[in-house]
């Protein structure tokens, strides 16, 4: 209740108790005189006036009480704002963070791929390299009637072999021989070659 409420029924009660009192003095007033009227309306004023002050007492304490929790909600609310803004700043704090190690994180992945395009294409050129070195090592085979060795003609008990190593036609027992070799697979492995290239090997190239 405000304060002008409680006054305004303040006023209201004092009105109907002045009115009251003023009938009861009319209906006794031919048989009292003049200070006794006073003396009754003195008591009244004084009577009304405790109780207005008791009143004022009242509201000023219901005044004060409820400025109190005023405070109070406002006090817990600023208190709650001010958890709420330290919680938005560490949220921010933490998003800034994450913000920053993914732009690490992405910067060395940026690095990591320029690394590793820069491993395929020189593997790359080192494939092309070795293919070309295997293509010109590895000969055409050239077809013959006749062993390019004894020239004893092809048949078919006399077969024609070629050698792995210069391509040439022979007959068995001038290409038994074998040596270490690379295939267009990129592997060494022990191939059939002639009795000359097998005569001309030499370094690591064993003959067998």
């Amino acid at each position: 209740m405000s304060t002008a409420s409680t006054t305004n029924n303040w006023s209201a009660d004092a009105q109907k108790r002045m009115q009251s009192s003023q009938k009861k003095h009319n209906k006794k007033k031919s048989g009292k005189g003049p200070a006794a009227y006073e003396n009754h309306a003195l008591t009244f004023a004084e009577e009304m006036v405790k109780k207005l002050k008791e009143q004022l007492h009242q509201a000023k304490l219901d005044v004060d009480k409820r400025v109190e929790k005023v405070k109070e909600e406002h006090s817990a609310a600023a208190s709650k704002m001010q958890s709420e803004r330290e919680a938005d700043a560490q949220e921010i704090a933490r998003l800034k963070m994450v913000i920053d190690a993914l732009h690490e994180t992405n910067s060395q992945m940026e690095t990591a791929l320029v690394i590793q395009t820069e491993q395929t294409q020189t593997l790359q050129s080192t494939v092309e390299k070795l293919q070309a070195q295997i293509e010109t090592t590895i000969p055409v085979w050239k077809e013959s009637k006749e062993c390019t060795g004894c020239s004893c003609h092809f048949s078919f008990s006399t077969r024609q072999h070629h050698c792995r190593k210069c391509g040439l036609a022979f007959c068995d027992d001038c290409s038994s021989k074998r040596l270490p070799l690379m295939g267009r697979s990129g592997k060494v492995r022990s191939k059939r070659v002639c009795n000359s290239c097998c005569n001309n090997a030499t370094g690591s190239d064993i003959c067998g």
